[in-house]
């Protein structure tokens, strides 16, 4: 019996812990509010269902493909004379492609060193196309860095304990961040993919403000090796510049910052790696009076005039920046570029007041729904009512105590699913109570048929609640948002009930009927008169 009570007790010291420790970052060791996380729909914020374009990843790795096989094929003393990504058509084509002496056909090389890519012989030259488990990989993996890469912008964003998930067995995210309300700044750290390079703007090109007036002293074509982007660095400007191909990536960056320039401006501090700073000396010391442009997510951030020689991996970018522009290209940048593009498919703000107003309804609901029940057991079960309504009140600590230590978050649904509990604990009881019934009036003493009653009920009680507990399971699994909540909530609601209905209104019955002065035990409506009594 003292066992029974040492469990219990340590349950509710447990779960009183967990309810009111404070929160990470507060001083003191216990709060005085409840340490329970509230949801988008309680508290406010944003909610976003981003779908991520996993075809654009495989286009991504066709084109690095195509420059990384020529590489390796170079490096093995091949020659080849070209290599040529068709992103659309899912392919690419190596085309002049000879082995060295001694060494066997380029085909055969290829194919039995790409035994994941679909090797064939044309007139053209060496086709290869990704096999089907390659671009479903391909496609997996963009989705998870896509994922992790989302959640470290946020992260640093310092929203509170944002929700990232992903849909099951889908190229969709879930993203839901309460108390966050700045729309647009949450759109660029999500949407933009944060892909950052250096490129030497052509020599002789000029910022022009159409395309057609850039390339009008080359006959209207690009010359080769370069392209057209957007130049964004001049306040209240887009035009374009003509750049050449890529010198630094983010990849060679060690480390980046929030820095200042000379005048005290916004400015984005950069720290290159070893490779990254020998590239940048060369690229300075060769280049002296000519633009460096800064590419971020495709449009030209910054293109200075390089004025000197520059061995220092350390500098920064400068311009027109705001501190939050600052500090958002940092996020990007230090998180790296996204693996693919990123669709928003929905979008829902959700005020603060209509979160209040949430919290005001689900409390006042699980009120009343609670004292309802409670006036029924009393009346009905009059003794036993009063243990099972002890029993609720263990019940409601402990839901709360499990769903504050696993940090789960509390939503609308999830207050309809505390409810919900509510009643499926009572029935528990009622389920004993009307088992004890039949078996006082079947002759049993008081003490057999209150063992018996929780002995035959039990089985009842476990298959009812196992049944329920997998179908809130299969929601967990296939819901999403508010829906997860709920069924987190109801998981939780049957594992407290069952312990609360089988164990602790036991041992108060037990305890009770321990005592040799209690021969009898009240479970008859207060209206009814005992029929064994």
């Amino acid at each position: 019996m003292r066992f029974r009570w040492i469990i219990i007790l340590l349950a509710i010291l447990l779960s009183l812990f967990h309810l009111f420790k404070t929160a990470e970052g507060e001083e003191g060791y216990f709060s005085k509010e409840l340490n329970i996380r509230y949801g988008l729909d309680l508290q406010g914020g944003i909610f976003m269902q981003l779908e991520v374009d996993t075809d654009d990843a495989v286009r991504q790795y066709i084109e690095e493909q195509a420059g990384s096989i020529k590489v390796n094929l170079e490096t093995s003393d091949f020659k080849v004379g070209a290599s040529t990504p068709f992103p659309a058509e899912k392919k690419i084509l190596l085309k002049d492609v000879q082995a060295p002496k001694g060494e066997e056909s380029a085909y055969e090389k290829i194919k039995d060193d790409y035994v994941n890519w679909t090797v064939n012989q044309t007139d053209e030259g060496i086709t290869m196309s990704p096999k089907s488990g390659l671009i479903s990989n391909v496609q997996e993996q963009a989705i998870s860095q896509t994922v992790t890469k989302i959640q470290n912008r946020i992260d640093e964003l310092g929203v509170t304990e944002p929700i990232i998930t992903r849909a099951l067995n889908s190229n969709r995210i879930i993203l839901e961040l309460a108390g966050a309300d700045d729309v647009e700044r949450v759109h660029n750290i999500v949407k933009e993919p944060g892909k950052l390079e250096w490129r030497m703007v052509h020599p002789g090109s000029t910022t022009a403000l159409t395309e057609a007036e850039l390339l009008a002293p080359y006959n209207g074509v690009a010359p080769e090796g370069t392209k057209i982007i957007r130049n964004i660095s001049r306040p209240g400007q887009t035009a374009y510049s003509l750049v050449e191909s890529v010198l630094l990536t983010a990849s060679n960056i060690r480390d980046v910052y929030h820095s200042r320039d000379r005048n005290g401006m916004p400015a984005v501090g950069i720290t290159l790696d070893r490779s990254g700073s020998e590239i940048f000396s060369k690229t300075t010391a060769d280049n002296i009076g000519n633009n460096l442009a800064v590419v971020l997510d495709g449009k030209i951030i910054s293109a200075p005039e390089i004025m000197a020689h520059l061995s220092d991996p350390r500098f920064i970018i400068q311009g027109n920046f705001t501190d939050r522009e600052v500090g958002d290209m940092v996020v990007k940048i230090k998180s790296g570029s996204l693996p693919a593009e990123v669709r928003i498919l929905e979008e829902r703000v959700i005020g603060p007041t209509l979160g209040r107003d949430s919290i005001e309804q689900g409390a006042k609901a699980a009120a009343l729904g609670i004292i309802l029940v409670v006036i029924f057991m009393l009346v009905w079960y009059r003794r036993a009512g009063f243990y099972s309504v002890l029993a609720l009140v263990l019940n409601l600590i402990f839901i709360l105590g499990m769903l504050s230590a696993i940090g789960s978050v509390l939503t609308l649904p999830g207050i309809a699913g505390f409810i919900l509990t509510i009643g499926m604990a009572v029935d528990a009881n009622v389920l004993v109570f009307e088992r004890i019934k039949e078996e006082l009036k079947s002759g049993l003493s008081v003490v057999r048929a209150v063992d018996a009653g929780f002995k035959t009920a039990y089985v009842t009680i476990m298959d009812a609640n196992i049944t329920t507990f997998i179908a809130a399971f299969c929601l967990l699994l296939m819901g999403q948002g508010p829906i997860k909540g709920f069924a987190v909530m109801l998981m939780i609601g049957i594992v407290s009930s069952i312990f609360t209905a089988v164990f602790c209104s036991r041992t108060f019955f037990l305890a009770y009927l321990g005592n040799s002065k209690h021969k009898k035990v009240s479970i008859w409506p207060v209206f009814a008169k005992s029929p064994v009594e």
